[in-house]
């Protein structure tokens, strides 16, 4: 599998983003993903948006990069199967409405070379307090494989990760760690052997309203206050879809968030820790971080997705205390793929 750029091993950081998307209200990365399958035809996809970025910097509009992954994800298809028929092909088309310049980049996952990179555009900053408006459209055809052979013993085929185009804070005089997080979109996309289609509907989730730290001493948040609760998702028993579902769950706060903790008004910092106690945990243990997905693993019919989450509540170093009733909102996006 090849992912380029690697944006997560850069050093930037993700809660402080150069563009948010129109219909998302998140920053990068984003993942759209869908999928190929055998003798049936997926139906075709538009993706539509816009992203609004800061406009107090230079833009770099990164084209279509690292398709190695595609050709290796493509020859193991027509390898195994030896197709009559193989379509998957994908138009990206990003306007940057201030100018008017457009990047138009095309993708012909069988036919890798016939596909067109599109041009690079770079402009320049335009103030403080002012945007850079793009508008995003990303048309993915009709998909299908048509095999000559059934292989009797097939090997399995990954997914591939494709960054279809990136937007990237330009500025060539600030240390890499202070500028504006970039917003790289990445096409996923399996193969599906045996494809069952059916529409799910929407999982049950039970999750404590509010956590409520109660009464507290300034003492209490020398160290922290700790609370525990249950974070659980589930398919309903009126899912017949057979499929097995991936959740991808991806939390947001309503106040300032500085390295994965929210600054609350009266002082204090709230951080989470996520367990997954699910049965072959994906994740396993680890420190919440907002507005990056977290994806598990597989949600069977009648599944249940499990997690264990502990909310940490401290003294910010940072501010000084204030007295009374304090409160702070998180949000939760759920998909499934």
């Amino acid at each position: 599998m090849i992912i380029t750029p690697n944006y997560a091993q850069k050093g930037y950081d993700w809660n402080n983003p150069l563009c948010i998307a129109s219909d998302t209200g998140l920053g990068g990365p984003r993942y759209i993903e869908t999928n190929l399958p055998i003798n049936e035809v997926a139906p075709a996809q538009t993706i539509e948006f816009r992203l609004r970025c800061k406009g107090d910097v230079p833009i770099f509009v990164q084209t279509l990069t690292g398709s190695g992954g595609v050709s290796i994800f493509a020859n193991n298809i027509v390898n195994q199967y030896l197709p009559t028929t193989g379509i998957f092909d994908v138009e990206t088309t990003v306007v940057a409405l201030n100018s008017g310049k457009t990047q138009t980049s095309s993708l012909y996952v069988f036919d890798i070379a016939a596909g067109d990179l599109g041009e690079q555009l770079f402009l320049p900053a335009l103030g403080e307090g002012q945007f850079h408006e793009f508008s995003v459209k990303i048309n993915i055809s009709e998909r299908v494989v048509k095999p000559r052979v059934i292989p009797e013993n097939p090997k399995p085929i990954n997914p591939f990760y494709i960054p279809l185009f990136s937007v990237v804070d330009n500025s060539s005089d600030v240390q890499l760690e202070k500028r504006y997080a970039p917003y790289p979109l990445y096409l996923v996309s399996t193969f599906d052997t045996f494809p069952d289609p059916c529409v799910t509907p929407g999982p049950m989730v039970v999750v404590p309203p509010q956590v409520d730290f109660g009464i507290l001493n300034r003492e209490d948040l020398v160290q922290s206050v700790k609370k525990s609760f249950y974070f659980r998702l589930a398919r309903p028993s009126n899912d017949t879809c057979g499929h097995s579902l991936y959740p991808i769950i991806t939390f947001k706060a309503m106040d300032p968030v500085v390295n994965d903790e929210i600054e609350i008004s009266n002082g204090t910092s709230l951080s989470f820790v996520v367990e997954d106690l699910s049965s072959g945990s994906a994740i396993g243990t680890k420190k919440l971080q907002f507005n990056t997905p977290l994806r598990f693993g597989e949600l069977k019919p009648q599944g249940l997705l499990n997690l264990y989450v502990t909310a940490n509540l401290r003294k910010n170093p940072e501010k000084a205390l204030r007295g009374g009733y304090f409160s702070t909102v998180m949000i939760y996006h759920i998909e499934f793929r």
